[in-house]
């Protein structure tokens, strides 16, 4: 009986103890633990892409591309940027200067903005303050040409695009220059909702379309930027799909078949 009781003892101080650091709250160095409770997601379908979400939160921002692999993300105080492709374990870190000098490169947009004219409104569907910008080509028209000139795949003119943006939110100037790097652009603020070419032979094509923007938590861990991953050359390594040609197709359509 004396034996019982000692461990019926020694078994009530384990889950006392075990109940008492249950209740204990997490230690404060740990932000991982933590919820960010106001973020903005963005999620869109592009041509170059596929589906892709960008969340922004009041001191960093992360871009996803699963269609790819491609993680995009930035956080404060230093907001360096890192392009990660996780299919290949590989990225690139870039500074705040950097990708002030830069743009990604996979979105058209500033083909819609190097000529257009603004003009801002407010969408009442969206319940945002808009951009809407408008460049026509007539006599200097802009020749959407595939660079891969080998490929021999269609050129045509282009005659007008449209560009859409929305404020959201009141972005962070180093959030708005993510922005900008992600979608090549930076004349116009806010973020690129909608794009739509019009070409010469009447065709049309519609390179991004937003199709939800709502308010979501997330942990703060979230936000980490990508980190063990070897470095890679060049950022094509990491923005293009394992099998290039794949990229190619998205952006510029199927190789032409020979005639036979």
């Amino acid at each position: 009986m004396i034996r019982k009781a000692a461990i019926w003892r020694s078994l009530a101080a384990v889950l006392f103890a075990v109940n008492l650091l249950s209740a204990s709250p997490p230690a404060v160095a740990n932000n991982k633990d933590t919820l960010v409770k106001d973020v903005l997601v963005v999620r869109q379908n592009s041509k170059a892409l596929g589906k892709t979400e960008l969340y922004l939160s009041a001191d960093a921002a992360r871009f996803w591309a699963p269609k790819v692999g491609l993680v995009v993300a930035t956080r404060a105080p230093a907001w360096n940027t890192v392009l990660y492709s996780k299919p290949r374990n590989a990225g690139i870190l870039l500074s705040a200067l950097e990708i002030q000098k830069s743009g990604m490169g996979l979105y058209p947009s500033a083909t819609a903005t190097d000529k257009g004219k603004a003009q801002k409104y407010r969408d009442s569907l969206l319940r945002l303050d808009c951009t809407k910008v408008v460049s026509q080509y007539k006599s200097d028209p802009h020749v959407a040409v595939d660079t891969i000139m080998f490929q021999q795949r269609t050129e045509k003119i282009l005659v007008e695009s449209y560009l859409e943006l929305g404020s959201p939110c009141k972005l962070d100037p180093h959030i708005q220059t993510f922005i900008y790097y992600i979608f090549d652009q930076n004349k116009f603020p806010g973020i690129p909702l909608e794009q739509k070419n019009s070409y010469k032979d009447g065709s049309s094509d519609m390179p991004l379309v937003t199709l939800s923007i709502e308010h979501t938590s997330k942990p703060a861990s979230f936000f980490d930027l990508p980190s063990g991953f070897k470095k890679a050359l060049d950022k094509l390594q990491l923005i293009l799909a394992p099998d290039c040609n794949d990229t190619l197709e998205d952006l510029w359509g199927e190789k032409p078949k020979k005639a036979k």
